[in-house]
């Protein structure tokens, strides 16, 4: 199973990620769970080189962003994502395709024609090996501005990257943009999680949508 987490920079998706891998390791012993992010990725160097110079460059042509992250994540699902769910591992993914849509689409204001050709790039690779395009499950965790300003500003010793920095306006966008995206038909598969409550709470809150989840996942194998 694949499972993406998404959301506005301060949505604490990163924390929620790895409680929930540690969950699933404890409580799912049965299935092997791996735990990547993106831009860059588990055992794809190329990727993390990438991620340093999306994450550090400011002023990049947005186009040439679009193009950074599409290589960063065909390398990344096929080397990393792809072999783990082929070997019938389930993955947990820190961003992915729900924060491409906002961040370059809406927030950059990609053409539709550049978006739609770098979403499909990745979507093929995923149908050549008989694996649906989308990701099984994801959660797009949802904040408020104050909140999430507050958490970015208490990260002690981590400098603040390119799209940490923002006005209220351009949170407001993106925040618009992941409900959009959840709202979408096509990403029916889409759940969005309250995280303006503390993290044991929307760890709490995301483990009981994966376990319900699992549980139609397993209903339709016996079917």
């Amino acid at each position: 199973m694949f499972i993406t987490l998404d959301g506005v920079d301060g949505s604490g998706k990163s924390s929620i990620a790895r409680a929930l891998h540690d969950y699933m390791e404890t409580h799912h012993p049965e299935t092997v769970t791996r735990l990547t992010r993106e831009p860059g990725g588990v055992g794809t160097h190329i990727g993390e080189q990438l991620r340093n110079i999306v994450l550090d460059t400011h002023g990049l042509l947005p186009e040439t962003q679009l193009f950074l992250f599409t290589a960063s994540r065909l390398e990344h699902c096929h080397k990393f994502i792809l072999p783990a769910l082929l070997a019938g591992h389930t993955v947990i993914c820190d961003r992915f395709s729900a924060s491409t849509f906002v961040y370059q689409f809406l927030d950059s204001k990609i053409s539709l024609y550049l978006y739609n050709n770098s979403t499909a790039a990745v979507r093929e690779l995923f149908t050549r090996y008989g694996l649906r395009p989308y990701p099984d499950l994801q959660l797009i965790l949802d904040v408020d501005y104050d909140t999430a300003h507050s958490r970015i500003a208490s990260r002690l010793g981590q400098k603040p990257n390119a799209f940490d920095v923002m006005s209220k306006a351009t949170f407001d966008l993106r925040r618009a943009g992941y409900l959009a995206y959840a709202s979408s038909a096509l990403n029916c598969n889409s759940v969005v999680i309250d995280s303006a409550h503390p993290p044991q709470s929307v760890l709490q809150a995301c483990i009981t949508v994966i376990e319900e989840h699992l549980g139609k996942h397993n209903e339709n194998q016996l079917r």
